[in-house]
């Protein structure tokens, strides 16, 4: 009896707490609808920067993950996860740098390369950092970020990045403070399309993450990205996916689980193939989707992402859990695109989703998104 009260204790507190949050992110978000999505985001990675210095900081963070949303462990892709929910590349990658040299540089002088490489995790649990080039990006100019009516986000960043060799030296001298689980995410170079010099690239992106001795949880090889003008189609031809993941497989120490991300849209035949591959190289894991490429005025990609793309990733995942089913081949499927409510993990889960990921949701509910939605997939069920 007195466990039980203290049970019924807790999830009254939990309760109120979450009420009290979910009514000052809605305040919050009204605040923020004054400046454009670009100046917000780099509002929140002011903070992050800031927030990753301190150890009685990162002390509150995750003790308001954990009354916010408790340990729930899960296993997909061959990774022990804390929590079924992962925070999707994108928002933890550092900004661009116009050549090697100055990344490097930048490392050596102390400077924080990757704003939330360290806060983030503690306030929402697993994140997937990247994703990262073998080079340096500063992406696309102009405008870059806007928000979309219904709940959506449009981006054309361009894959900014830091490149892999600086980010792996930043995240080796921080080997201590690196959350317990965590995965990295590999692109390989926009334009480049040569199967050899991408399994080239990428095997010299998998070089420093070993040399420097880094341990993820999983690695990701992010095979589309739509903002970049890069053909996604021909990205995700059976020649360039198989130099990527024979690179990776000959790369990748055999106790690190590989996962890749696809994108939305794709013919059904060319999901097919891609399954095919995961049996060949022991893929553990395939997310399902990254977001969904359109043109503007000028024909220039951009990407679109939350509420919008909902449809388009579900589809994705039931033809993936089919195809795999039909090929025989024991790939775990992760949701990613358009989860924002309890509602959307419940359909999911209808086809075996357990574990997914979520990007736009950060923005709309808040740094408590991946516990909110569990919660409210499991009271409606």
């Amino acid at each position: 009896m007195d466990m039980k009260f203290a049970s019924d204790t807790l999830d009254f507190l939990r309760s109120l707490f979450l009420l009290k949050y979910r009514l000052g992110w809605q305040l919050a978000l009204y605040l923020v609808r004054a400046v454009d999505a670009a100046t917000g985001h780099q509002v929140v990675n002011d903070f992050m920067e800031r927030w990753d210095t301190g150890r009685l900081v990162q002390q509150g963070l995750r003790l308001c993950r954990t009354v916010a949303q408790p340990p729930n462990p899960a296993i997909a892709g061959g990774a022990q996860l804390t929590h079924p929910h992962i925070l999707a590349a994108g928002w933890v990658k550092g900004t661009g740098y116009d050549n090697e040299v100055q990344a490097l540089a930048a490392v050596v002088q102390g400077r924080n390369l990757i704003p939330g490489w360290r806060s983030l995790p503690s306030l929402v649990g697993p994140v997937e950092f990247g994703s990262y080039t073998r080079w340096p990006r500063h992406g696309n100019r102009g405008e870059t970020m806007w928000r979309m009516p219904g709940r959506s986000l449009g981006n054309r960043v361009g894959l900014r990045n830091v490149g892999v060799r600086a980010a792996a030296s930043f995240l080796s001298m921080h080997q201590e403070e690196l959350p317990r689980c965590w995965g990295i995410n590999l692109a390989p170079t926009p334009g480049v399309e040569d199967p050899q010099k991408l399994f080239e690239e990428m095997q010299q992106s998998l070089a420093y993450l070993v040399d420097a001795a880094l341990k993820p949880s999983w690695v990701t090889i992010n095979i589309s990205c739509p903002t970049t003008n890069a053909d996604m189609d021909s990205v995700q031809s059976e020649a360039q996916v198989r130099a990527l993941l024979m690179a990776a497989r000959q790369g990748l120490p055999r106790d690190v689980p590989l996962w890749i991300k696809v994108g939305p849209g794709l013919r059904a035949s060319q999901y097919a193939m891609l399954v095919a591959l995961c049996g060949e190289f022991r893929v553990r894991a395939v997310v399902a989707t990254n977001t969904r490429q359109e043109l503007d005025g000028d024909g220039r990609s951009w990407g679109a992402s939350g509420e919008t793309l909902a449809r388009d990733s579900l589809d994705a995942v039931v033809k993936l859990t089919v195809l795999k089913q039909m090929l025989n081949v024991p790939v775990d499927i992760i949701a990613c695109g358009g989860i924002l409510q309890g509602h959307d993990l419940r359909q999911l889960r209808r086809f075996g989703i357990m574990v997914w990921q979520y990007f736009a949701a950060l923005v709309y509910r808040g740094p408590f998104a991946g516990g909110l939605i569990s919660r409210e997939a499991q009271r409606q069920s």
